[in-house]
């Protein structure tokens, strides 16, 4: 999938047969996400592209930093994007 918003080519890998997520920089455990006052970054699209992510069925996230998150509660991606959400607008 293609993941805007920490950077304009970012893209996610999912397995749905598994639930495993890897979304480059754009979530991470701790209800984190990717940066997006850098160069090239753009926090609207970065906030749909968390909407975006927040429809799959999400067990394991294996973000491209910090630590991988198994189990990962049911609403997990949505709730962390209505969290940022007032940032990213």
């Amino acid at each position: 999938m293609h993941v805007p918003g920490h950077s304009a080519g970012g893209i996610a890998l999912f397995d749905s047969l598994r639930g495993a997520l890897i979304p480059g920089d754009v979530i991470y455990a701790d209800h984190s996400i990717g940066r997006f006052d850098l160069h090239g970054a753009n926090s609207s699209q970065l906030n749909n592209s968390l909407v975006a992510l927040s429809g799959l069925q999400v067990t394991t996230l294996l973000p491209g930093h910090n630590r991988i998150l198994r189990d990962v509660p049911p609403g997990y991606i949505a709730r962390t994007a209505e969290q940022w959400a007032p940032y990213l607008s």
